[in-house]
């Protein structure tokens, strides 16, 4: 199984989650004062991009099942804030699919008895004779399609989902079963300490039975999976970005909503293969054997060469937001067994006999596993999973992690002890609503190596602060902030610079100088009068 999030973990998700640092106070009163303002942590967008092609019945059906392993995984946290008398999280999940168009092989530019070099087929869709013109004899001609369709022909047996005869192709758009709300609303004022009691709050029942049927979106779905296109274009829309918008029938303020969290989340069998929608100059497929297909051979090309979209645009577009970002990947990647290759599971692993029998992976999701490891780059939580598991439901578990506020909080200097290190909490008007027992293992915070995602207290300091969450004590609403006062670390042997006293004991190098005597390589850090 593959890793659950990117190390260092709890110093990423401090990077994501809406900390603010912001220095207060002038260095001759608190050399590293640090204030942290919460930002609507509270509130989680959660986008899933389903891939809707024949082979993820199975899949779909999972990640249904299981989706009470997410909506657990909150319910539990929010019991625990209710009853410290802190707000209760809300999410608000949409769903869309891979499909955008099918750019389907139809024949050869070849000269026509004009003498003009054209493309000429038999439209799929009306079967009639159609023809545009080409440049170089030979190259392959496609045929965008952007709907549904085939149901009784090529696609017969494919199960419909949101979809039907004749429809468009999502293209980023919400999809919603029939009836269903497109934004399933999971909100503060749910009932969430009934959740998996006999008197569970019904609305908790139907929110989890409508995401449920929306996730299932069927098989009809293009074979031309364009998985990352399909989640900025479905961001575009929310966001009503180059003119354009999710349908009418989605509310500008459901989704998405200011300060939240932003959670995208993929699921696919085959790789990504995001491509311009053009019959000729996008990736016509000329083969589509899963795995050795027309979006494998282009993405085996010289970078220069590929006529798929660089993931470096889908990086900057999803970390240029300015929204705190997580995601998740559910993906495939190449294993064997018995001497046989089968795509079955994310990372390295014992394919199951008999896996395939509910899902298998067609492709290895090396463009997924390129775009989480790019992000994760970038600071940006990530959770990474099989598509073949038997079930998803540790996968929904972290990723329901992922939207929960964090444990820790990273300081930008190292304080010089724990006896000079006050954690206070501070509402929004600037007074101090707590003081924070600690630094200690049986407090309400404690110093914690950065890199270890288990939190565990250290002798000595760190620049990472662990919340500790048991005692209830040191817990921040949105809108307040965490307020750290301390003496920063006297860098070793003195400082060389008044760069290295900031750097160490925080501030702006212009209220330090660096005092050294005279033929002494180091000296002490004074903090100016007037800086």
């Amino acid at each position: 199984m593959l890793r659950r999030v990117a190390p260092p973990l709890l110093a990423l998700l401090a990077a994501c989650q809406g900390y603010n640092f912001n220095p207060v106070g002038q260095c001759v009163i608190q050399p590293a004062s640090q204030k942290v303002t919460l930002g609507g942590y509270d509130t989680a967008d959660i986008l899933f991009v389903v891939d809707d092609s024949g082979s993820m019945a199975g899949e779909q059906s999972m990640l249904a099942q299981n989706f009470d392993q997410f909506v657990g995984q909150i319910a539990q946290a929010n019991k625990d804030r209710v009853a410290r008398g802190l707000t209760p999280l809300d999410f608000h999940l949409a769903v869309t699919t891979s499909s955008i168009f099918e750019n389907d092989w139809v024949a050869n530019c070849a000269q026509a008895s004009s003498g003009a070099l054209t493309c000429g087929y038999v439209d799929i869709l009306t079967g009639q004779p159609a023809s545009y013109s080409c440049d170089t004899a030979g190259e392959p001609c496609g045929q965008l399609v952007t709907q549904y369709y085939g149901f009784q022909g090529a696609n017969q047996g494919c199960l419909p989902g949101v979809s039907t005869e004749g429809s468009p192709y999502p293209a980023g758009d919400f999809v919603a079963s029939a009836g269903n709300p497109k934004v399933i609303h999971f909100t503060k004022d749910l009932a969430w300490d009934t959740w998996g009691t006999s008197a569970q709050d019904p609305r908790l029942t139907t929110a989890v039975a409508q995401f449920r049927a929306n996730v299932q979106v069927g098989t009809c779905g293009s074979g031309q999976e364009q998985h990352l296109q399909a989640a900025r274009l479905a961001l575009e829309k929310a966001l009503r970005q180059n003119g354009l918008a999710q349908p009418a029938d989605v509310s500008p303020t459901e989704w998405p909503h200011a300060g939240a969290r932003l959670a995208v989340v993929w699921m696919g069998d085959e790789d990504d293969c995001s491509n311009p929608p053009d019959p000729l100059k996008g990736i016509v497929m000329t083969t589509t054997t899963p795995g050795a297909d027309a979006c494998m051979a282009d993405e085996a090309l010289p970078p220069a060469q590929r006529k798929m979209f660089p993931l470096q645009e889908f990086v900057d577009y999803l970390t240029g937001l300015g929204r705190p970002l997580v995601a998740g990947f559910i993906y495939s990647a190449t294993c064997s067994l018995s001497g046989t290759t089968n795509v079955c599971r994310a990372s390295l692993c014992s394919c199951p006999a008999g896996s395939d029998a509910q899902c298998s992976g067609k492709s290895t999701g090396t463009r997924f596993q390129d775009l989480a490891a790019a992000l994760a780059q970038k600071g940006v939580p990530v959770v990474e999973d099989s598509v073949c598991d038997a079930d998803f439901a540790s996968t929904l578990r972290s990723i329901a992690d992922l939207v929960k506020p964090v444990n820790q909080l990273q300081l930008p200097t190292q304080p010089a002890a724990g006896e000079v290190t006050v954690l206070r909490i501070v509402r929004s008007d600037g007074s101090v609503r707590k003081t924070c027992s600690g630094p200690s293992a049986s407090g309400d915070w404690w110093f914690t190596d950065c890199s270890d995602p288990a939190d565990q207290p250290i002798a000595g300091t760190s620049s990472c602060i662990a919340i500790n969450h048991q005692t209830g004590n040191c817990e921040a609403n949105p809108g307040e902030s965490y307020l750290a006062e301390y003496l920063g670390m006297v860098p070793a042997g003195g400082c060389a610079s008044a760069q290295e006293c900031a750097t160490a004991l925080g501030g702006r190098v212009e209220q330090w100088s660096c005092q050294v005597p005279t033929g002494a390589a180091r000296g002490t850090c004074l903090c100016n009068t007037s800086p």
